[in-house]
């Protein structure tokens, strides 16, 4: 099979999108929503949800995390960062919802927003212990 063939039927594959997670407008939502925080970890930020099925976020490029006006940009390995986001332990997420283009917003019950946008590589990661797996960047989500 000519290699030009096999790129294209990757990219087109690639872009279907993870069977669980559920559509919802023009985004997709992820199992998360609903979850509760149950520990954040380093190296990196992975967030662990109080879930059955053992969910992890991790977020591997710079995000925007906050509520109302005062969000700011922070990368996942800066030092300190646990400390940033440590309020989020115990949290309920109230909506989780990826982007076509790759774009992932996360709310949680205190209105604290955390925003992955696409970036050129994977900025974030879902899986569980199903092996269900999802990323975003790199203009979808995959």
């Amino acid at each position: 099979m000519p290699t030009s063939l096999i790129i294209v039927l990757r990219e087109a594959m690639a872009r279907e999108r993870p069977h669980f997670m559920v559509p919802h407008g023009r985004y997709y939502r992820l199992p998360i929503y609903g979850q509760r925080v149950q520990k954040l970890e380093a190296p990196f930020v992975q967030i662990h949800f109080a879930d059955n099925d053992q969910s992890i976020l991790q977020i591997d490029g710079e995000f925007l995390f906050g509520s109302g006006s005062d969000i700011h940009r922070y990368a996942p390995s800066q030092p300190g960062i646990l400390k940033v986001l440590c309020g989020l332990e115990n949290s309920t997420v109230t909506e989780a919802l990826a982007d076509r283009g790759g774009e992932l917003t996360v709310t949680f019950e205190h209105g604290d927003r955390l925003v992955v946008p696409d970036g050129p590589y994977e900025n974030w990661h879902y899986r569980n212990k199903k092996g269900q797996t999802a990323h975003g960047g790199v203009g979808g989500v995959f």
